[in-house]
């Protein structure tokens, strides 16, 4: 089987704003397209192409041969090939996912809830007080990873390091590859030497029922990781809690203000999962996954052979009008299927999803609680390329309420 001509596939460019924001603004004109071809390879844009193509075991996640043929180092391939559930092989993700998903209670989750809202409250109270801030700068970017490092174990003062070193790990999905390689190697060695510091410390004092105690007695126990899958496992919780939520929280909080419904969140704040549901449809955290074709496919018409490069394009699938009535709109709830793949799908959904999801809602609730009169203030910019991306600056005026915070 031979692949189909590319030139019979349309041609698009997804890496600008115009792509991020609106899709369909940057497909040809007429009939909406299940495939198209990008700089990233072949893009599957409908909702339910995309949807099943998760589940689609002749279609892999890069993993170590993939990185290595694209010029990666030692540092980075160990990290893929012993922590990092979206590229390590399978069988190795079968093994060590089902532990990490041990430490990861719901029960754990909700009991963290009165932190979050602390470390929420907080960050409030640094610019509440000058009626402007930077959602992003001043609230999206250190609330995340400042709850899944304390979440899972890590000294609340390393925190700024720890962020630092976890933005960059991002440059595992940009393309092109090597240009960011030194730093991606540098945050890499940084996040295994303090995270081997902190287990060592953890071992040898009395157990603590967070997350990485609870992996240190799995790891003690018959569930065994070896020293570098737990240590880099911990690093892939950190990406994971960090950046992609960081961009689908500041992505939430757009739809919001875009939507009006700031006050009537405050008002009432139940709606606010669905809001963060309908949300991930329309401003990603995530807007691709990659795929590696393993076997011949055929895919709308489009014949895909191994070696294939397909980018499972969430931003494009999550407004296909096929499926979502005012797709280009937030609704809560939808009447429509609800969109079930924003953290993934299958065996490659999101572990930390429960906390990504619980830690959101808290966020929206205490911003929206303490927060009256908000109105964008600037323009918003964003970071629209890699397979992590969204919006870096959200800049709005405000007064603050009368009311209280609680929690």
């Amino acid at each position: 089987m031979s692949g189909s001509d590319p030139s019979q596939c349309p041609v698009i460019v997804t890496n600008s704003d115009a792509f991020y924001l609106d899709p369909d603004s940057a497909l040809p004109e007429g009939p909406r397209p299940a495939v198209a071809r990008s700089e990233y390879g072949y893009e599957f844009l409908s909702y339910p192409v995309v949807r099943q193509a998760f589940r689609d075991k002749r279609m892999q996640p890069r993993d170590v041969d993939y990185f290595r043929s694209i010029g990666a180092s030692e540092i980075i391939l160990e990290f893929i090939r012993d922590g990092n559930l979206n590229f390590m092989a399978p069988d190795k993700h079968d093994r060590i996912r089902p532990i990490l998903v041990k430490a990861f209670t719901t029960s754990r989750v909700d009991s963290f809830r009165p932190e979050m809202r602390r470390i929420a409250n907080g960050l409030i109270d640094r610019f509440i007080g000058e009626g402007h801030a930077d959602l992003v700068g001043q609230f999206c970017h250190e609330y995340p990873i400042s709850v899944i490092s304390q979440f899972v174990g890590l000294p609340g003062e390393d925190v700024p390091e720890v962020a630092a070193a976890t933005m960059h790990l991002r440059m595992l999905g940009q393309k092109p590859f090597e240009p960011g390689m030194p730093v991606l190697e540098k945050a890499l060695r940084y996040l295994f030497g303090h995270i081997s510091q902190v287990v060592d410390a953890r071992r040898a004092a009395p157990p603590r029922d967070d997350f990485l105690g609870a992996l240190i007695e799995l790891w003690d126990g018959d569930d065994q990781l070896t020293d570098g899958e737990l240590v880099w496992s911990v690093s892939f919780m950190l990406l994971g809690g960090h950046d992609t939520t960081r961009y689908t929280l500041s992505g939430s909080l757009v739809s919001v203000l875009e939507a009006g419904l700031w006050e009537q969140l405050a008002a009432d704040p139940a709606p606010i999962p669905d809001v963060i549901a309908d949300s991930m449809r329309l401003h990603p955290g995530t807007p691709r996954q990659m795929r590696v074709v393993h076997e011949p496919l055929e895919v709308a018409g489009h014949v895909l052979v191994p070696g294939d490069l397909v980018s499972l394009n969430m931003s494009a699938a999550g407004r296909d009008p096929a499926v979502f009535d005012d797709a280009a709109s937030l609704h809560c709830p939808r009447s429509d299927p609800a969109y079930d793949i924003g953290f993934g799908f299958g065996r490659f959904a999101c572990i930390g999803q429960t906390l990504a999801r619980v830690e959101m809602a808290e966020a929206i609730g205490a911003l929206t609680r303490r927060l009256a009169n908000v109105e964008l203030a600037g323009e918003l910019r964003l970071k629209p390329t890699g397979v992590v991306a969204g919006f870096d600056s959200i800049p709005v005026r405000f007064i603050a309420r009368a009311e209280q915070p609680s929690g």
